[in-house]
């Protein structure tokens, strides 16, 4: 399984901790943790990357990620995550990319999350988790 949405030299973070995706066990441990926020530094988000991060409440995606890898709701990025899990994005939503594939939303077989399109990126700090 592909749970990597990232490059080796690539650096993820939360408010609280920086990590180098080369150390993949702890970038595991990283989105396995408490991890409640998340803001994508890649430009490719492969199917099923966040399926662990079943803390996650909410996750930044910019316009500069090209690629989200779902082509069925169970390899969904987010497939298995909180339905309380809220996405943001600086994008309208009629500006999504024809490959962010047709679930790139999707938390369950039939159910997608809520996104915030046209957000900045101070809307996104802002705005409060919920469970």
């Amino acid at each position: 399984m592909n749970i990597n949405p990232y490059n080796a030299n690539d650096v993820v973070y939360n408010d609280k901790k920086l990590i180098q995706v080369s150390d993949m066990s702890e970038f595991l441990t990283f989105l396995n943790s408490e991890t409640r926020e998340f803001k994508v530094r890649g430009n490719i988000i492969s199917k099923k990357s966040f399926q662990r991060a079943a803390n996650l409440r909410k996750i930044y995606i910019p316009s500069t990620c090209l690629t989200i890898d779902a082509k069925t709701p169970q390899d969904a990025p987010f497939y298995g995550c909180s339905p309380y899990l809220v996405i943001f994005t600086d994008l309208q939503d009629n500006e999504i990319p024809s490959t962010w594939g047709p679930y790139w939303n999707y938390y369950s077989d039939s159910e997608t999350l809520l996104v915030y399109y046209g957000s900045s990126m101070s809307r996104y700090k802002n705005a409060a988790m919920h469970d």
